[in-house]
């Protein structure tokens, strides 16, 4: 089964899995795990991006997009470029901060 991962079940992933259904936490376990599909649309990663900016831990966002593309099951649709862009935006940000 493949299974549609949206905003806010990412969020509560990362930050309140209490929040998550057992259907949902087991959804997303089986996907992480390969026995299911997890499809994630590039807007979902820019609402985090966003969601992550208003509570002042955009940092984190590199990081969750890194292990995200570590999960070869999952899949970018749509918006592809967005993503590119807030990547590249936490990056120099990152970079700046540090230098």
């Amino acid at each position: 089964m493949t299974y549609l991962f949206d905003t806010h079940a990412r969020f509560w992933h990362l930050f309140d899995p209490a929040k998550l259904s057992p259907a949902a936490r087991q959804a997303i376990e089986d996907g992480e795990a390969g026995k299911d599909g997890l499809v994630v649309l590039s807007l979902v990663l820019a609402e985090l991006y966003y969601i992550l900016l208003k509570f002042q831990v955009d940092d984190l966002f590199p990081e969750i997009l890194d292990a995200l593309l570590a999960i070869h099951i999952i899949k970018l649709r749509q918006f592809s470029w967005l993503i590119s862009e807030a990547w590249l935006l936490t990056r120099k940000s990152r970079r700046c901060t540090t230098d």
